[in-house]
């Protein structure tokens, strides 16, 4: 009798594993399509990427002596100016006393 009911529950899982690789086998097949999509477009990005940056960068408008204006440092300066500003602005109804202090920098700004 037990072995009767072991063949029996053997059989069941040997279905039932069958039943699932067969509910199982059109995703992983979908599965293995997406991935070779995302594998080939990732390759058309990053040669695209790669050409743009061998690609050089245009000249700037305008004229030649004033190309330090495209340059980091100019950007860095003009953005700590800005912050600067902000902060004097921010500490001037605080600070009252200081009101000639914050006047001069006001003027500099």
């Amino acid at each position: 009798e037990f072995q009767a009911r072991e063949a029996e529950l053997l059989q069941q899982l040997e279905d039932f594993n069958t039943l699932w690789q067969s509910k199982r086998w059109p995703l992983e097949q979908e599965l293995d399509s997406i991935r070779q999509q995302k594998a080939q477009i990732d390759s058309e990005l990053q040669a695209v990427i790669r050409a743009a940056e061998e690609e050089p960068l245009p000249e700037p408008p305008g004229p030649d002596f004033l190309a330090w204006v495209d340059s980091v440092a100019f950007s860095v300066i003009c953005n700590c100016v800005v912050a600067l500003n902000l902060l004097c602005m921010a500490l001037k109804p605080r600070f009252s006393e200081y009101r000639e202090i914050f006047h001069a920098f006001d003027q500099v700004f």
